[in-house]
Order: structure tokens, then sequence, then C-alpha cells
């Protein structure tokens, strides 16, 4: 199993920093594009950087606990 690489973090990071402005905002022009891309990216960045030691030890953590407990990821990976 792959653990979350920081390009996956970014995106998802970026995403929801996106969705969230589109809720507040209740639509997205090119004017509020162009700092939203430009702040979201350095946002995610920031932060992929920042906890990159801590998803690793999660990531670690996860797969090795599934590797105990086979029942359950099998049903992760039948179901998901």
């Amino acid at each position: 199993m792959a653990h979350l690489d920081a390009l996956q973090l970014k995106g998802l990071l970026s995403a929801a920093l996106t969705f969230v402005f589109v809720l507040a905002f209740n639509s997205i022009t090119l004017v509020l594009a162009i700092p939203l891309g430009i702040f979201s990216f350095v946002f995610s960045l920031a932060v992929s950087r920042l906890m990159d030691v801590q998803i690793v030890k999660a990531t670690k953590f996860i797969v090795n606990y599934l590797a105990v407990h086979r029942g359950l990821r099998n049903f992760i990976l039948n179901y998901f």
C-alpha cells in the first residue's frame, strides 16, 4: 500500500480550500480565481511540508494495523 504523497495532499488541501471559497462567495470568477490559486498553492505547500513526518507515521500505522486485521483490510479493499 502506498502512502499519501505530497502531491496528493496538496491537491486535497487546494480542493478543500476552493470548496470553502466557493461556498463563501457562491461563485468563482477569474478575478477571484487567480489570488485563490496562488494562495491555495502556497498554503497547501506549507501545510504538506509541515505535516510530512506525521503523515508518514500515520500511514505506516494504518498499513501495519491493516496487515494484522486482515478482515478489515479485505472489507476496505473489496468495498472501497
